[in-house]
């Protein structure tokens, strides 16, 4: 199991993160990654990036977003929304029980930059 939770105050809770499975989860990821950039590097055009943070957190962000891919798809502009919203903390570690544990075994394994 990736993830168990456990309560830490009235309404949040923490997850438990197997560190070796995310481990694992890093490098296949890794390889995706590699694999894409080959992928793209061949197209004839530069594909659109949605980075969460910048593109869809917040909602005003996400119709922009939206906007840009229609567009860039050449499709007509239409209205979006969800009612999904952003629970995590800011900061990761306050919603991971083994939040050490997580931070060694991603430095250990190389991953540093997924720290921030």
């Amino acid at each position: 199991e990736f993830f168990t939770h456990e309560p830490i105050g009235r309404c949040k809770i923490a997850v438990f993160v197997d560190p070796e499975l995310l481990v694992l989860l890093l490098k296949e990821k890794q390889e995706e990654d590699e694999t894409e950039s080959v992928v793209t590097s061949k197209l004839s055009y530069t594909p659109e990036e949605i980075i969460y943070e910048r593109d869809l957190l917040a909602p005003e962000q996400q119709q922009a977003t939206a906007s840009r891919i229609f567009a860039f798809l050449g499709l007509s502009d239409a209205k979006v929304s969800t009612p999904l919203r952003k629970v995590s903390p800011k900061d990761w570690r306050l919603g991971v029980s083994n939040a050490e544990e997580i931070e060694q075994a991603v430095r250990d394994a190389g991953f540093d930059r997924f720290l921030a």
